[in-house]
């Protein structure tokens, strides 16, 4: 919503206000990634996991950039970011209600009856 909110309004103290949403929400969901992968990831693989991460996070970032500067380009800035804050939010969705969800979630402990 934050991106599509600075796209969509000219005005720029509402397009600062949702800049400013948007930067808080990027934050929280770049410390709560980091956080899941360190809690599920096992001890002694667990740099490694980390590191794999953050390599294919800013590995993938030079990529995407050119190829969405290449897409603003030919659209137009304000269009391209209003088409991409729905593919962003639908791929938002499956990736929170998908299937592997539930396949990666840690598994409590059983309780043994003594």
């Amino acid at each position: 919503l934050s991106l599509w909110g600075v796209a969509a309004f000219k005005v720029a103290y509402i397009a600062a206000g949702f800049l400013f949403l948007m930067s808080i929400c990027l934050a929280s969901t770049f410390g709560l990634v980091n956080t899941i992968i360190q809690e599920r990831a096992p001890n002694h693989l667990r740099g490694r996991v980390s590191a794999l991460t953050s390599m294919v996070f800013f590995g993938l970032q030079p990529v995407t950039a050119l190829g969405l500067t290449s897409f603003a380009d030919a659209v137009g800035m304000t269009r391209a970011m209003l088409i991409g804050a729905p593919i962003y939010a639908i791929g938002a969705l499956i990736v929170l209600a998908g299937p592997g969800r539930k396949a990666s979630a840690p598994q409590e402990a059983s309780q043994t009856p003594s």
